[in-house]
């Protein structure tokens, strides 16, 4: 999108993509040209936010997906330690108690 220069004129034109054509779409010059550009521009910055607004939120749920995966890997090692302390063994991927004597 932007604003091109044509026979020494200024005109605006917008540029849309349909499959890999792209195709522009002439808006005009002056007032509403002016208008125009700036409605896209602002139309831009939205997005641009929302993308930005999208990723912290992506951020901050990998942060806590990484603190529920800590989590679970210390309550795994505390009931492996609990069992082994209780005189279980893992024996082929299943606990079992210790037989003595």
């Amino acid at each position: 999108m932007g604003w091109e220069y044509r026979n020494g004129q200024k005109y605006y034109y917008r540029k849309h993509r349909i499959g890999k054509r792209v195709f522009s779409e002439y808006i005009g010059k002056g007032f509403y040209a002016e208008m125009a550009a700036d409605q896209d521009a602002m139309e831009r910055e939205e997005a641009r936010l929302k993308k930005e607004k999208i990723l912290l939120l992506i951020e901050e749920s990998d942060e806590v997906d990484n603190l529920i995966e800590d989590f679970d890997e210390f309550c795994k090692f505390t009931k492996n330690a609990m069992l082994i302390n209780s005189g279980f063994r893992l024996h082929n991927g299943e606990w079992r108690k210790r037989r003595y004597g």
